[in-house]
């Protein structure tokens, strides 16, 4: 039992003073963990340890012993332990001194007595030191030197909660006086690690206290205390409680020091060759690069064999030449505009120098292991890349086959104010045991410059640090100043091991300044007057570390001197070459496995995605057949077996299906399927059951695991988040062209949460920073009378996104046979209406030489129409996705001559439109379906117009409101293909049926839905109708 603290102790208190102990007339005071509503629960744990001490909990048993031992009451009470499982005990850092506890952290009174040392040392004593060391654990880190510039601990320099407050730290606050600190205690106790570790010999309780203050006060601060996890804690302990404070060899410690001269220095050649030039230099926190080099050649004696980064535009240079090794004399070259983008080439648009990333594979010289290294470049948007950079490590692990996720390592770089402040941070952090997302653990580091933009960390956040958001995910954080580099180091090692062991997320708070403003060309002083002038004053890193170096005797002031200018003479030299740079020399930057894909500009053949009719039919059978042993759920037994009907009967095959034979289809093929999303293994809407789940036993059954494949399909329910998980996604399908990568909104209109992720990555990646992608988005959308949050998912925005002109239509536009014409644009943007195209648009995407970003509009209310079923025959040999179906009246017995008005749709509103058409009668009207929206498939519409010799007026009808939905993209497109005709009979441009104007995307009344769809059909198939659709109310 734990003993729980209520409003008022009185009760308490009078229980304890009844209590017959040595010195029963001693004056009882307060005990803070005796307030409350608790004297009958009091009284109960004391009569019970009268009759048996083993009958309470220990830490009872603890405190009742101490108060007859004569330990002053208020400080009796002992914490009580986590609890963990009993076993033996086990060393679990090598090297390190002291074990895991088998049981609890408390020790029992007894073990107290027997570990006391000599009579003179009484059980208060120890218990004593160990509060004093767990002070130190807990709130260390609220004293630690880690600041550089030793603001004021007060805001507007901290948060509202980080003002200073009495602390519970050092030897005077546990009743120890002056006189104590050269009295030797014994500070060993069982179950105890670090410093209080069996193993560990009597000490000097100045000897104790200097080494508390080394490892928690120094230029490290530590959180853990938050951590549930005992052998977390242990491991912590035994990492940081050594008998020395760390202390590198005179080796380690040149080259520390030359890693901080390059990084320093680096920064300083740049701004002095480059003075009007932004750079958003690393000045004031250079030891991030320290850090980093101190991670990657650490990783590489842990056989780790890539990494995968992800930062913000701040120290990006120094992170691309210092850690990455790009060619300085090339990142020279582009200070001075010699880039090698903005060329006639489509793609070629390119980004400012400090949003660039690359890819490399490295050689370490001290292990000679080669480690593949890569920069995700990202844009302004703070912290947007992180989700990135963990799907990009997932994919690389599941192609490596880093089942225990040691191999690759993904590494986030933040900034103090993004980190408090974007959201995206805590999705990402809220992947990391997500079993369809976690990576084995990610390492991050916030380069804390104290200052945002202008803002002053009493407006960044709520809690003490930037970095409070970690202690979510029980994450250790080590705060550490950055003007001491071998700190730093340590950190940065310690983080490396804790994520390898242990498998989770890590934070490194390096405490820096930003010696300028938010760049170069800012003044800092017009906003933070008292601290730039601190700043001003302020030594640099590299001077304060190598006085201390020199002093030490590491090195002379000459051999310092020769090592500053090799470094300046190295700068200068690439500076030079970088006047004659050629930038076709850098290569295109695709990795090999790409190497195979189609650059904009080079032609590829557009492929059948028909497959023979027996094969896929035997995919299908496979994937439609439950175990025998499983107990499907009524409704779901009925919807596998009706698969099994339509593929033997060959008809009604409904969109899981469909859906389904094209993600077993791939598989069997070789190409490896990950699906993620909210609610993807069933469905939003219950089509696709790809995961069933037994109904009597608990057990679940991946219906694609009855097929023998090379690769597999990762389908997994992601948590509630869109920016992350498209983010995740789209990080995942940059790694490798032969993999169909999917992520699903659970309804379109939630996609605008990850609005950044589609505006900067989605849409304009490639043509930024020359990387193909194949995402695919599923954006459920359909106007089905469920209000404004369920009906849209902007159609118009992604169209607006789309880069084909509108008013021209180019020769290769005809020559669809012998090019793809998305080739030459950013995304595709279809919106299917039968199973059959949703199977060829999938399999399209893969079977391509190019990659580009699919943007599906996928159905809702047409996953249960008949109407809307697929025949097996449109899967087969020789089919394929067509971007444009013409006009399908079967029961029409009009000749094309007697056509007068064609209307053109797109998605589900051709089932409302035909119905209706077979309804009214009204079969001299033709329906066409632009299946394909983006690019615009002009030679297949003006084709299918020339059927119609005469023809009145072309419209164009859809469900979404007029100034929504595809109407202001295909409008112009349409008129195009008019003017392209000569207008023919005097039609110039389309009309528009459709709702009318509105904010909001739908109607939330279902009857004035109907009304408005009523409205939309009628003046389909109305011929007086000779303006848009509510143009007359208006008049």
């Amino acid at each position: 039992c734990v003993f729980v603290p209520g409003r008022a102790a009185n009760g308490a208190l009078k229980m304890q003073s009844r209590m017959a102990f040595t010195v029963s007339e001693r004056k009882m005071h307060n005990e803070g963990f005796l307030s409350g509503d608790s004297s009958p629960y009091f009284e109960q744990m004391y009569e019970n340890w009268k009759k048996d001490r083993k009958s309470v909990h220990a830490s009872w048993d603890a405190y009742f012993t101490n108060v007859a031992a004569g330990v002053p009451v208020g400080r009796a009470f002992m914490a009580p332990p986590a609890a963990q499982m009993a076993g033996p005990a086990t060393t679990i850092f090598p090297g390190a001194v002291g074990t895991l506890p088998s049981v609890g952290s408390l020790a029992t009174p007894d073990a107290l007595t027997a570990f006391s040392g000599s009579s003179a040392q009484s059980v208060f004593d120890t218990s004593r030191i160990i509060q004093m060391v767990r002070g130190y654990q807990t709130r260390g880190h609220e004293v630690a030197k880690t600041d550089p510039l030793d603001l004021p601990h007060k805001p507007p320099y901290t948060t509202v909660a980080r003002t200073e407050k009495p602390l519970n730290i050092g030897y005077k606050a546990y009743g120890f006086t002056e006189a104590d600190l050269d009295k030797t205690f014994d500070c060993r106790v069982p179950g105890m690690t670090g410093f209080l570790s069996q193993e560990r010999a009597p000490t000097t309780l100045r000897q104790l206290i200097t080494r508390l203050e080394e490892t928690y006060c120094g230029s490290i601060g530590v959180e853990y205390m938050h951590i549930g996890d005992q052998n977390v804690c242990n491991f912590i302990r035994q990492y940081l409680e050594t008998p020395e404070h760390f202390n590198y060899s005179k080796e380690t410690k040149r080259k520390i020091l030359v890693r901080t001269a390059r990084a320093q220095m680096f920064e300083q050649f740049c701004a002095g060759k480059f003075s009007t030039s932004k750079r958003f230099g690393l000045d004031g926190a250079e030891t991030m690069i320290v850090a980093m080099k101190a991670i990657t050649k650490k990783a590489s004696c842990m056989e780790v064999d890539a990494v995968v980064i992800g930062m913000p535009h701040r120290g990006r240079l120094n992170m691309l030449m210092n850690v990455m090794h790009k060619p300085m004399h090339q990142m020279m070259s582009e200070f001075q505009g010699v880039t090698g983008f903005g060329g006639t080439e489509w793609g070629n648009t390119g980004d400012v120098k400090y949003h660039l990333g690359m890819e490399y594979d490295h050689v370490d010289t001290d292990t000679g292991r080669h480690m593949h290294m890569g920069l995700l470049p990202n844009p302004s948007h703070l912290e947007a890349v992180d989700p990135l950079v963990v799907g990009q490590a997932r994919a690389q692990q599941y192609y490596s086959g880093d089942k225990n996720r040691t191999k690759v390592l993904p590494i986030l770089l933040h900034g103090d104010a993004s980190v408090a402040g974007q959201g995206v941070v805590f999705e990402t952090l809220q992947m990391e045991k997500l079993p369809n997302y976690t990576v084995g653990g990610t390492i991050h580091i916030v380069v804390n410059n104290q200052v945002g933009f202008t803002t002053n960390p009493v407006d960044h956040g709520s809690g003490k640090y930037c970095t409070d958001i970690a202690k979510a995910v029980d994450a250790p954080i080590l705060h550490v100043n950055a003007d001491d580099p071998e700190a730093v180091t340590f950190a940065a090692e310690f983080a490396l091991e804790y994520r390898q062991r242990f498998q989770r997320d890590v934070f490194i708070d390096l405490v820096g300044y930003r010696r300028y403003g938010h760049n170069e060309l800012d003044m800092p002083k017009f906003t933070q007057p008292h601290m730039y002038t601190i700043v001003a004053k302020h030594p640099t890193v590299l001077d304060i570390h190598s006085q201390k170096m020199i002093k030490q005797g590491v090195i002379t002031p000459e051999e310092f001197e020769t090592i500053k200018k090799n470094i300046f003479d190295f700068y200068s030299s690439e500076y030079e070459k970088s006047k004659n740079f050629d930038p076709k020399s850098a290569g295109d930057g695709y990795q090999p496995q790409w190497r195979h894909m189609k650059k904009p500009w080079e032609p590829a053949i557009p492929r059948v995605t028909g497959c023979d009719l027996d094969w896929l039919k035997g995919i299908g059978k496979k994937i439609s057949t439950l175990p025998a042993t499983f107990t499907a759920h009524p409704t779901i037994a009925k919807t596998f077996k009706s698969r099994l009907e339509a593929i033997d009967s060959g008809k009604d095959v409904d969109f899981g299906l469909g859906e389904s034979l094209a993600y077993g289809s791939l598989l069997t093929e070789g190409f490896h399927v990950r699906v993620g999303g909210q609610d993807v293994q069933r469905g939003t809407f219950s089509h696709r059951h790809a995961v069933v789940h037994d109904q009597q036993v608990y057990n679940s059954y991946n219906v694609f695991s009855a097929l023998d494949t090379a690769h597999k399909i990762e389908i997994g329910n992601s948590h509630l988040s869109e920016y992350a998980c498209m983010g995740f996604e789209y990080g995942y399908a940059l790694e490798h062209p032969d993999s169909l990568v999917v992520w699903e909104a659970q309804f379109g209109d939630f996609a605008n949460g990850a609005q950044i992720v589609i505006d900067q990555f989605v849409a304009s990646g490639e043509t930024k920073w020359n990387r193909q992608c194949g995402i695919v988005l599923q954006l459920p959308h359909g106007y089905d009378g469920q209000g404004p949050e369920h009906s849209s998912a902007r159609i118009e925005r992604f169209l607006q996104m789309c880069d084909d002109r509108e008013d021209i239509i180019h020769p290769e536009n005809w020559d669809s046979i012998n090019r793809s014409v998305i080739q030459q644009h950013n995304i595709q943007v279809v919106n299917c209406t039968t199973p059959a195209q949703w199977f060829h648009v999938l399999r399209r995407q893969v079977h391509r030489d190019f990659r580009k970003p699919l943007v599906i509009f996928s159905p809702k209310r047409m996953l249960k129409m008949r109407a809307a079923f697929s025949t097996m025959d449109e899967f087969g040999p020789n089919t394929r996705f067509q971007r444009y179906i013409s006009n399908m009246d079967t029961s029409n017995t009009k000749k094309a001559e007697e056509i007068r008005r064609v209307v053109v749709c797109s998605g589900q509103v051709y089932y409302d439109l035909a119905a209706h058409r077979e309804k009214t009668n009204a079969h001299d009207v033709a329906i066409v379906r632009v299946e394909q929206l983006s690019p615009f498939p002009f030679d297949a519409l003006i084709d299918d117009l020339k059927r119609y010799p005469n023809l009145k007026d072309v419209v164009w009808a859809q469900e979404e409101p007029m100034n929504q939905g595809p109407w202001a993209y295909v409008s112009k497109r349409i008129e195009a293909s008019l003017e392209h005709m000569h207008q023919p009979n005097g039609i110039k441009k389309p009309l528009y049926v459709g709702r009318d104007v509105s904010s909001s995307p739908a109607v939330g009344d279902h009857h004035m839905h109907d009304h408005e769809l009523e409205k939309l059909l009628e003046d389909a198939f109305d011929p007086a109708l000779k303006h848009n659709s509510y143009y007359s109310q208006y008049l």
